[in-house]
């Protein structure tokens, strides 16, 4: 379970990495092609060719990048049907905060406990009940996951 969580977050990485190739590669089909140094002739078909190949490979890069989010989109229904299933409020929260949410450990904490007055005292104890919360929450969707296969 765990590794699938952790492949989620992989998944929406590697559409924002998409993304953002997709985005470099359209600012540098508008960039003017550089001045002719060498002094030969130069075709006219060249700078369609640049422009066309550019568009195809951009057109081809989109198409990859809406695969992925709808993978992504179907993985994030599936957890989330699964997260439904867990009896616990705080484990619910940690996972989808976690991975469904993708936010770093600290941000988890403060929103699982950073209301607390004890909080800052305590800033270690709230980092391992969190901690706790996780493992049994991954443990108990394992065994969701298992009882529904």
């Amino acid at each position: 379970m765990k590794t699938r969580l952790a492949n989620y977050i992989d998944l929406n990485r590697e559409i924002d990495n998409q993304i953002e190739r997709l985005e470099r590669m359209h600012d540098r089909a508008q960039l003017p092609s550089g001045p002719n140094l060498s002094g030969m002739p130069k075709s006219s078909n060249a700078v369609t060719d640049r422009v066309g190949n550019a568009v195809t490979k951009m057109l081809a890069l989109e198409e990859e990048i809406n695969h992925l989010v709808e993978l992504r989109d179907s993985e994030h229904s599936s957890i989330e049907r699964l997260v439904k299933k867990l009896r616990k409020a705080d484990e619910k929260a940690v996972i989808r905060m976690r991975y469904l949410d993708i936010e770093d450990w600290d941000e988890v904490q403060f929103m699982l406990f950073g209301n607390r007055q004890d909080f800052n005292d305590n800033y270690d104890n709230y980092k391992q009940m969190m901690y706790r919360l996780h493992s049994s929450a991954i443990t108990h969707l394992a065994i969701i996951q298992r009882s529904m296969t």
